[in-house]
C-alpha cells in the first residue's frame, strides 16, 4: 500500500510537470500578450482619388494584459491620409509623411487580455491606378509569444480615371475655389478661381436660363447631384476666355473672366457618391 501511494504521487507529479509543456506544444502560452491583427477595406476597388477607409482589429489573446499597446500603419505612397480613430476610446492617432507615404500611429494604451481595439483609417486613393498593399501592425511593451500574427496586409485595386470629353476649342484650368458670389436672386453662382497664383472670375449660368447651361461632372465624367461648387477645393474649369473683366468690391485690380461651360469636381462635391 505504501509503495502504491508513492507510485501514484510520482505519476501525479509527472502529469503536473507535463501540463504546461503540453499546453505550449499545443500552441498555447502561459506568459506574454498574444496580439493578433486583422484588416479589411470598405471597398476592394476604389476609384483613383476617391475616399474610402481601412478597418483594423487588434485582439489580445493573453494571457497577460498588453501594456503600452500601439498600432502603426504605413500607407502606400500616393495615398492621402484623411484621419484615423480608435472605436470606443479617446486614444489619439496621428499621421506624418514618412517619405514613402503617410505613417499612421495610434496609442492603444493597455489592451486587456481577451480585449480588442478597432482602428478606422480614412484615406483618399492614389491618383494612379494599380494594386496597393497596406500593412497594419500592433505591438506592446509585453513579450508576444506569436509575433507573426501581429500584422495584417490589405490590398486594393485602384481603378484609373477615365478621360472626360471637354468642349472643343476651349481652355481647361485646374485651380482652387477662393470665394463664391451670389446672383441678383441671392443664389450662389459665380466664383473666384486661383490658378498658379493668378485669380480668375468664373462666370456660370446655372440659373439665368441661358442655353446651354454650365455643366458639372465628377471625375467619372458623370453629372453630379449638386448644383454648385464648394470653397477651398480644387476643380477643373473649362470655358471661353471672355473679353470682359470684373473688379471686385474693395479691390482695384480687374480680373479676367472665364465663361464656364464645364466644371469637373472631386468626388467630395458629389453627394450621390
Amino acid at each position: 500500500m505504501f509503495r502504491s501511494s508513492i507510485t501514484g504521487f510520482a505519476a501525479a507529479a509527472a502529469l503536473a510537470l507535463l501540463g504546461p509543456a503540453s499546453a505550449l506544444a499545443g500552441g498555447g502560452t502561459t506568459t506574454g500578450a498574444d496580439l493578433q491583427t486583422s484588416g479589411s477595406a470598405s471597398t476592394g476597388s476604389p476609384i483613383a482619388g476617391a475616399a474610402f477607409s481601412y478597418t483594423f482589429q487588434v485582439k489580445n489573446s493573453g494571457p497577460q494584459d498588453a501594456g503600452g499597446a500601439s498600432f502603426s500603419d504605413q500607407l502606400p505612397a500616393g495615398m492621402v491620409f484623411d484621419g484615423a480613430s480608435v472605436t470606443g476610446a479617446r486614444n489619439s492617432c496621428t499621421g506624418v509623411d514618412s517619405g514613402s507615404g503617410p505613417l499612421v500611429t495610434c496609442d492603444l494604451g493597455t489592451l486587456l487580455s481577451k480585449g480588442q481595439a478597432t482602428i478606422s483609417v480614412a484615406v483618399h486613393a492614389p491618383q494612379t491606378g494599380g494594386t496597393y498593399s497596406n500593412t497594419g501592425t500592433a505591438s506592446s511593451n509585453v513579450a508576444d509569444p506569436q509575433p507573426a500574427n501581429n500584422s495584417s496586409t490589405v490590398s486594393v485595386k485602384v481603378q484609373p480615371l477615365p478621360t472626360c470629353t471637354v468642349p472643343a476649342g476651349q481652355t481647361t484650368r485646374h485651380g482652387i475655389v477662393m470665394a463664391k458670389y451670389t446672383n441678383s436672386s441671392g443664389l450662389f453662382e459665380d466664383f473666384l478661381l486661383q490658378v498658379n497664383g493668378q485669380n480668375y472670375y468664373v462666370r456660370t449660368n446655372f440659373y439665368d436660363g441661358t442655353r446651354p447651361l454650365t455643366s458639372i461632372i465628377n471625375l467619372l465624367c458623370k453629372p453630379v447631384s449638386t448644383v454648385f461648387v464648394q470653397g477651398g477645393e480644387f476643380l477643373d474649369v473649362t470655358g471661353i476666355d471672355s473679353a470682359d473683366t470684373i473688379t471686385l468690391p474693395g479691390t482695384t485690380t480687374p480680373l479676367p473672366v472665364i465663361d464656364a461651360s464645364l466644371i469637373q469636381v472631386p468626388f467630395t462635391f458629389d453627394k450621390a457618391l
